[in-house]
């Protein structure tokens, strides 16, 4: 702490540091001063600092050190600059007050900080400028405490939660903590969330144009065999996918756009600020990620142009349930493994694709295998082979569907029914919460 005596005969300030300094700054008020005397008229010099060309007349304090301090801040408020001189010497230090700081600080000196007193004056570079709220701070900043350090963490700490860009929505798992991003997958815990939330935590889809992908399970690593791609001339809007045949000759799902209808009403589960997207919950379980348009310094509005992708509120009247309800066969696999459909969907449909492949490998071996490598060895142009080998190719494709007809019919079954049992168990959580729904929009 510092011990503050009485003023001095000459109005300064005696200040006395006891115990040893640390890095908070131990700060004494002192009096007003003028400034307004030549600092030749103190010390000759060759040439006045450029802060320090006119000092106090007097000293406005006096620090006194019984020891020896290495390490010591001395700083003065209230005026343009600052200077120090240890008592009945010439020597003296001075610094100017740094742009938009309230202190002129002398952080060291060429002799470290013997015992001694030292006579402190404000300083400026312009006759006659006033000094007020004038204090004097001693600090080491060497010296950190522990209660310190813990302080400045929590500062530091505080400032970058200030700095981070600050959530659009009020999202499930900041209003309820002991929700998890596990629970958005388990529909009767999106039936719990949907029971006990409030109208500021509903949202709507709004009319602009924007990518909502649905994700039914957490996302898998490596590519999906049944989501290679998306052909909106499958299938139709009331059954958005068809099982067809890949030029390989192998089974695979196809699926058409899957996007969120304009005013669909939404549950934002969680939103990933760093990232940029959030994943949102409708009332039939579906679960979808929406990504924000990136704008500078890699902040996300969830916006298209002027339109919000996302509105506040329930408004009736609302889309039809089950806008998005493909499943692929890994993401069946999964919902088995969570309890949500029942063992061995999956293994049927990867059992009628695995007889899919058998029966195109056979058809190409017995019928188009000795076509082709006949092409590879004929006496013809390079135009002529490739020609005759996209021919091949052609009718092999062509002869896939009549072929193997019996696994294709087997993987559509497997399939369907699986989609159909995920289609059942989100329909009954949509019409076990529909009151709750109704009365929101209201």
């Amino acid at each position: 702490m510092l011990t503050v005596g009485e003023a001095t005969a000459g109005n300064a300030v005696m200040v006395k540091p006891q115990g040893a300094l640390t890095s908070t700054p131990q700060i004494t008020p002192l009096a007003d001063a003028d400034i307004t005397m030549d600092l030749e008229k103190l010390i000759r010099v060759q040439r006045a600092p450029e802060c320090a060309r006119y000092v106090s007349a007097k000293p406005i304090a006096i620090v006194e050190l019984s020891q020896a301090t290495p390490q010591l801040n001395l700083a003065l408020r209230g005026a343009r600059g600052i200077l120090v001189k240890p008592e009945h010497e010439f020597t003296f230090w001075s610094e100017c007050r740094p742009t938009g700081d309230e202190w002129a600080k002398i952080t060291k000196t060429d002799r470290g900080w013997p015992a001694g007193r030292y006579e402190v004056y404000a300083a400026s570079s312009n006759r006659a400028d006033h000094a007020q709220h004038v204090a004097i701070a001693l600090s080491d900043p060497n010296n950190i405490t522990p209660a310190e350090a813990a302080a400045t963490k929590q500062r530091e700490e505080e400032a970058e939660k200030a700095r981070r860009p600050k959530p659009h929505f009020v999202a499930v798992m900041d209003r309820f903590p002991d929700i998890t991003a596990a629970d958005s997958f388990n529909l009767e815990k999106v039936k719990d969330v949907i029971e006990k939330s409030t109208t500021d935590m509903w949202y709507s889809v709004g009319d602009c144009p924007h990518a909502s992908s649905y994700f039914p399970v957490p996302a898998e690593t490596g590519p999906d065999p049944d989501m290679i791609g998306v052909e909106d001339q499958i299938g139709t809007d009331a059954h958005p996918y068809a099982e067809v045949w890949t030029a390989a000759g192998e089974l695979r799902l196809g699926v058409r756009t899957q996007k969120l209808a304009p005013s669909t009403p939404v549950l934002v589960w969680e939103e990933n600020i760093k990232e940029g997207f959030v994943i949102v919950v409708t009332p039939d379980g579906g679960r979808y990620r929406i990504f924000g348009t990136p704008y500078s310094g890699g902040v996300h509005e969830f916006r298209c142009g002027t339109n919000p992708m996302l509105v506040a509120g329930v408004h009736a009247p609302f889309p039809a349930p089950l806008q998005a309800v493909v499943v692929s066969s890994r993401e069946i696999l999964a919902l088995e493994q969570l309890g949500s459909l029942p063992a061995g969907l999956s293994k049927k449909i990867e059992t009628a694709r695995a007889a899919g492949s058998t029966c195109t490998d056979a058809l190409w071996k017995h019928k188009f295998e000795a076509r082709d490598n006949a092409n590879v060895v004929a006496n013809i142009t390079a135009s002529t082979r490739a020609n005759r080998r996209q021919q091949i190719l052609a009718d092999y494709s062509a002869a896939i569907p009549g072929s193997c007809a019996s696994a294709k019919k087997a993987f559509d079954t497997a399939f369907e029914k699986a989609i159909d049992a995920n289609k059942k168990r989100r329909l009954e959580l949509y019409q076990a919460v529909s009151p709750k729904l109704e009365q929101l929009a209201h």
